[in-house]
């Protein structure tokens, strides 16, 4: 049972949902000679370096000295520790201890000398101390739990900078926290965070910055949820923090530690209070809360969030035998209910109807499970089923079905309140014999979805012959490496088999999908789980890998077991298909003799071809229905959907964080394509903004090409969809991806046209409205570009030629009848039209004359106006209508314009962010 009991207490920690974690320790990595965590038995002298609240400090070089004489050095562990064991010190004697390399922003107390005496086994303890480092922190810097801040200055959306080394003069911690709008669990906790903040601000200051958003978009956020805490767009901040997954709550403590960093939401206002209560107290002393040590109350502290107790009975065996065993397959001595506290049973109900069913008694309590074991003995050959209803909160609430530890079964969904037969499990010949089966279902802490009901009842079975002819798919699942060699299980004799196992399956690749199958090419997908124990080891990878234990000559595998996890988190069925990089991967990985309860290196002979085989796991398929198809389908490159010039219909069937579905485009010929939504939604009866979302990436699946909010403003009036113009190479495949506004779920259009060897299209002078550069404390508009009074007397934007030389490109034009990112809720045209209803003074255009007094530029801006209405022509296909050209009289009015009105007294090359221009897409 440790297998199913592992997989609960991931579930309840949120493992299973892939909050990734942060690393709890600061400093640099450990060293060869660093120590482990765990003090062994026999040492001469242990020091350990740690905050006054007791934090240790990691990477910190420790040695001992003897006068000038250094006699050994150690680095610290994750906890703070180095040991010097006999090997180390030969003699106890008086040796003074120094120390190096401590993190950045950590110092030890003045004034005090450590050294050592001829007593062993004594312990010493250095104090470190913390102090915001008042500088910019350097671009490569990636923060983790324990990490003293360096100072930054972030531009809010009120318009304010939010510099953290003055908040701290006033207030005792920050929150940071990072968020999105289009994340749903970040909305979720803005409200108990609002309150929380209004009861603490005079000590607390809240700075939540979006990760994707601009300054406008969170302005508007900020507005519509009525929150009164600082929030901030996009900026170069979130990379020094690499929020993979969100919401994240960052606590930064008065001397600049982060102290507590937590992944997921918090719904309950008595979360917040909490840690703000933690970190506000008169007599704090530097703090570092580890994740799993603080837990808020939840609800509000109304209603515990904790595990809940069983308050019900268990039925007696013989009564639950007779519901799920008609059929007498089990002795009532096989039935067990599991041993743990929490564990509930199941219940036996008798509806209308007046046939009995077994109802797990967890169904109206939130973060709970129940479980019933028993024994079965199959024959070869045969499947165990039974008749179930299951209408669960999707994606959240399982029945799971086990089969000697391992889950061959996950269902959820809202039910149709009929009983349904579930086939549980195909035994295979060599399957025959006793198995624990375990019937459990998990309810998880969220809202309700269905009835949150698992019913069942008549265990029985079926011959695996009659499986073939039935409609629905049934899937069975199986380990790639089966038969366990028993000589493995103790220390082996020489002679001892060096396999784990007796039966691996052929892998073979398939050219056309690029996947690994079993026994031929057309064979079941073969597949991996990251996240769940597998037959080479009893802890998951990521596990492996996040502790550290996948290092190979130095390089740590963690990255590339991440993006799998990730992958796995949102695959259809929680695994990921096996590549060739993934294979050479796992080939890499079982070299690899790891250390604790893992693959015991005196056990581990050697390794051999098909050790990388006891990673994976495949599904069996039986029935009439087509063969389950790759379960990352869309989610992850490899699984990209392949597209084609034309009209495509693109489904954004899933919430994919971060980006969203991946397509595969090859290009038949080179040249500029568009790629353009065509989303009609008042024929899709929507009134509210869909917005499709297009990226465009380079086969390296790393290099973004193309962002449809690069053109974020449409001079043609169609905000609702992108249109992008890019330049392809024949027969070079690229990737689009796709999401919806706010990552909701919904189907659009595509078309993808192939223009010409080259385009020129009218686009954004700027690409958005300001950004702030944390490092120079300098706001600037984003991609402007430079800017040339032409012979013609308008202003050009400069580009160079093939030799380098610069030359005049596209003229530049104001756009006069559409909102644009320096007045993104009006029109120049309502401004100047209407400026007939304002005094003088507050027009618009009242602006600076040049000579130290004021000027209604008004009358001259009424007659650009005009032009602007009447300069769509046949020859520009009517797409200047609306603009008007850049002349000196009007490039010094835009001057005038912007200074009096962008909020910072005329940032460099504002008046761009009115401005459009012909961008010429041709091969680079």
């Amino acid at each position: 049972m440790k297998g199913i009991k592992k997989i609960l207490m991931l579930a309840f920690t949120g493992i299973l949902c892939f909050a990734l974690g942060i690393l709890s320790a600061c400093g640099a990595n450990d060293s060869s000679t660093s120590t482990p965590d765990e003090k062994p038995t026999e040492y001469v002298y242990s020091v350990r370096v740690q905050s006054e609240g007791g934090f240790g400090l990691r990477g910190v070089g420790v040695s001992l000295y003897s006068g000038e004489k250094k006699i050994a050095a150690k680095t610290t562990s994750a906890k703070g520790d180095a040991y010097f064991t006999k090997e180390d010190v030969i003699a106890a004697g008086e040796y003074e201890i120094r120390f190096s390399e401590l993190p950045a922003g950590w110092s030890l107390k003045e004034g005090v000398t450590y050294k050592t005496t001829e007593q062993e086994q004594t312990d010493y303890t250095a104090l470190a101390l913390p102090e915001l480092l008042l500088e910019n922190a350097p671009a490569s810097k990636r923060y983790r739990l324990g990490d003293v801040m360096y100072d930054f200055s972030v531009l809010t959306s009120d318009n304010r900078y939010f510099t953290l080394s003055e908040v701290l003069e006033e207030k005792k911690a920050v929150l940071l926290n990072f968020w999105a709008t289009w994340c749903g669990p970040c909305k979720s906790e803005f409200p108990a965070m609002q309150n929380a903040y209004v009861e603490t601000q005079d000590d607390i200051a809240v700075l939540a910055v979006s990760t994707t958003d601009t300054q406008s978009a969170v302005k508007d956020y900020k507005a519509q949820q009525g929150l009164s805490f600082d929030m901030a767009g996009e900026t170069e901040i979130a990379a020094l923090f690499n929020p993979t997954s969100i919401p994240v709550s960052i606590i930064i403590d008065r001397y600049g530690v982060i102290s507590y960093w937590h992944v997921g939401s918090m719904t309950a206002k008595s979360d917040f209070l909490g840690l703000f209560d933690k970190f506000t107290g008169e007599n704090y002393v530097q703090t570092v809360i580890q994740d799993g040590d603080y837990t808020g109350e939840g609800n509000d502290g109304t209603e515990e969030e904790e595990r809940v107790k069983p308050n019900v009975s268990a039925p007696a065996f013989s009564d639950l035998d007779a519901v799920l065993d008609p059929n007498n397959l089990i002795s009532e001595q096989g039935y067990r209910w599991d041993e743990d506290e929490y564990s509930w049973c199941w219940t036996i109900e008798t509806p209308e109807n007046g046939e009995k069913y077994l109802r797990a008694a967890n169904a109206d309590v939130h973060n709970s499970y129940s479980i019933l074991h028993f024994d079965y003995t199959a024959t070869a050959n045969s499947a165990l089923a039974l008749d179930a209803m299951v209408s669960t909160e999707v994606s959240a609430d399982y029945f799971y079905v086990f089969v000697d530890g391992t889950i061959v079964q996950k269902i959820s969904g809202v039910s149709d309140d009929t009983f349904k037969e579930y086939v549980l499990y195909v035994f295979e010949e060599q399957d025959a014999g006793k198995h624990e089966i375990s019937l459990c279902y998990l309810k998880d802490s969220s809202a309700t979805g269905g009835e949150d009901e698992v019913w069942v009842k008549n265990l029985h079975v079926l011959q695996k012959s009659s499986l073939a002819a039935r409609e629905e798919n049934i899937d069975v699942f199986r380990f790639a490496a089966t038969g366990k060699n028993a000589a493995t299980g103790d220390k082996p004799a020489a002679n001892a088999k060096k396999k784990l196992f007796n039966n691996y399956i052929t892998p073979v690749y398939n050219e056309t999908d690029g996947y690994y199958h079993v026994g031929a090419a057309n064979g079941p997908l073969l597949l991996t789980d990251v996240m769940n124990p597998t037959g080479w080891n009893i802890y998951d990878l990521w596990q492996l890998a996040y502790n550290k234990y996948l290092v190979v000559e130095g390089m740590n595998l963690e990255q590339n077991i991440e993006d799998y996890a990730w992958a796995a988190t949102n695959s259809d069925n929680g695994y990921v298909p096996v590549t060739k990089d993934l294979k050479e991967l796992f080939e890499l990985i079982t070299s690899v003799d790891t250390y604790g309860e893992t693959r015991n290196k005196d056990y581990h002979l050697s390794n051999y071809a098909e050790e990388w085989l006891e990673l994976c796991v495949y599904f069996d398929h039986y029935g009439t229905q087509p063969q389950p198809t790759d379960p990352t389908r869309g989610i992850t490159f490899d699984g990209a959907i392949e597209i084609a010039e034309g009209v495509t219909e693109i489904d954004c069937f899933r919430s994919i964080v971060p980006l969203g579905i991946k397509h595969k485009f090859t290009p038949q010929k080179s040249g500029v394509y568009r790629f353009r939504s065509l989303f009609d939604k008042s024929a899709a009866g929507i009134s509210a903004s869909v917005d499709p979302q297009c990226w465009i990436v380079a086969k390296d699946k790393t290099t973004f090409l193309a962002y449809n909010d690069d053109n974020l403003l449409d001079v043609l009036g169609n905000p609702d969809n992108f249109e992008i113009y890019l330049y392809l190479e024949k027969d070079e495949p690229y990737y689009a991806l796709f999401a919806m506004f706010l990552n909701a779920i919904g189907k659009f259009d595509l078309e993808i046209e192939y223009i010409g060897e080259s385009y020129a299209h009218l686009t954004n002078a700027a690409t958005g409205p300001y950004s702030y550069n944390t490092v120079t404390s300098e706001t600037f508009v984003p991609n402007a570009k430079t800017a040339k009074l032409g012979e013609d007397g308008y202003y050009h934007v400069v580009e160079k030629d093939e030799n380098g030389n610069e030359v005049l490109g596209s003229k530049l034009y104001v756009d006069l009848t559409h909102a644009t990112y320096l007045f993104p809720s009006d029109t120049l045209q309502n401004l100047i039209e209407n400026a007939k209803h304002y005094g003088i003074e507050k027009r618009l255009f009242y602006l600076d004359d040049g000579q130290g007094g004021k000027k209604d530029y008004t009358p001259i801006m009424q007659k650009y106006l005009l032009k602007a209405l009447f300069n769509g022509t046949a020859e520009n296909g009517g797409s200047l209508y609306g603009l008007v050209e850049i002349d000196e009289t009007l490039m010094d009015i835009l001057l005038k314009l912007t200074k009096a009105h962008d909020g910072f007294g005329g940032i460099k090359n504002s008046w761009q962010m009115l401005c459009y221009y012909y961008q010429t897409v041709e091969k680079a």
